[in-house]
C-alpha cells in the first residue's frame, strides 16, 4: 500500500474504534469543544450525510453509464435500459420540483401551476406505480421465502424441526387471519421475534463486527493473507 492508503486505513480504523468506545463507554471527556465524547460523535456523524450523498451520486453515474452503453450498443435489453433511465431522471426531476422534499415547496421560484402539475404526476408515480410495484415484489418474495424454507428446512433433525416450527409460527402469526383462527398466534410471534430472534441477530452482528475488526487490523498492519 502507498502512504496515502495507509493514512486512509488509519483514519478509518481510528474512527471505527472511536465510535466503539463512545457506544460502550460513557465518559464526560471534552473533545473538540463539544463537551463530551457523545457530542463529538454526534457531530462527526453529521458528515455521514455528505458521504452518503457522494456515494449516491456515484451510483447514479455508474448506473447511467452502464445503461447508456446498453442503449448505444443496442444490446438485447436496451429497451429496458431506456425505460429505466427515463423513469429515474423524470422521477428525480418531479421530486425536485414537487414532492414532500421539494426544493421550492412555497412556489417562490417555480410557478404554482407547474408545481400542481408535477405534484399530481409525482403522486401518481409514487403511490400508484412505485408503491404497487413494491407491494407486488414483497408479495412474491414472501411466497419465494416460504417455498425455499420448505425445501431447505425439512424436519431431518431436531434443529431443523425447531427452525421449521418457529418459521411457521411466525408466518401464521403475521397473517391477518391468525387472530380469527387463534389469538395466541400473535403472542407467540411477538415472543419469538422479541427474544430468540433478537438474541440470534445480536450474535450474528457481534460476529460480523469482530470479523470486520479483524479484517481492518490485518489490512492496517499489512498482515500476510493466507495465514
Amino acid at each position: 500500500m502507498t502512504k496515502a492508503e495507509i493514512i486512509l486505513q488509519i483514519i478509518i480504523f481510528s474512527l471505527g474504534f472511536f465510535y466503539a468506545i463512545v457506544y460502550y463507554v460513557r465518559l464526560p471527556v471534552p473533545v473538540l469543544g463539544t463537551g463530551n465524547l457523545q457530542s463529538a460523535a454526534d457531530q462527526l456523524f453529521t458528515y455521514l450525510t455528505a458521504i452518503l450523498t457522494g456515494a449516491f451520486a456515484i451510483g447514479i453515474i455508474n448506473l447511467t453509464r452502464a445503461h447508456a452503453n446498453n442503449v448505444k450498443n443496442r444490446r438485447p435489453i436496451w429497451k429496458y435500459s431506456v425505460i429505466l433511465l427515463a423513469s429515474m431522471y423524470f422521477m428525480a426531476v418531479a421530486s425536485i420540483i414537487a414532492s414532500p422534499f421539494s426544493l421550492d415547496p412555497q412556489s417562490t421560484v417555480i410557478p404554482k401551476g407547474v408545481y400542481a402539475v408535477f405534484f399530481s404526476i409525482w403522486q401518481f408515480l409514487y403511490y400508484n406505480v412505485l408503491v404497487s410495484i413494491n407491494a407486488t415484489l414483497f408479495s412474491l418474495l414472501a411466497f419465494f421465502i416460504a417455498s425455499a424454507a420448505y425445501r431447505a428446512f425439512k424436519a431431518r433433525s431436531l434443529e431443523t424441526s425447531i427452525l421449521l416450527a418457529a418459521g411457521l409460527l411466525v408466518i401464521i402469526g403475521q397473517a391477518p387471519i391468525s387472530n380469527l383462527i387463534w389469538p395466541g398466534f400473535g403472542t407467540i410471534r411477538d415472543w419469538i421475534m422479541a427474544f430468540p430472534n433478537t438474541a440470534g441477530q445480536r450474535g450474528i452482528l457481534i460476529g460480523a463486527a469482530l470479523g470486520i475488526l479483524a479484517f481492518s487490523v490485518r489490512r492496517l498492519i499489512r498482515y500476510p493473507w493466507g495465514r
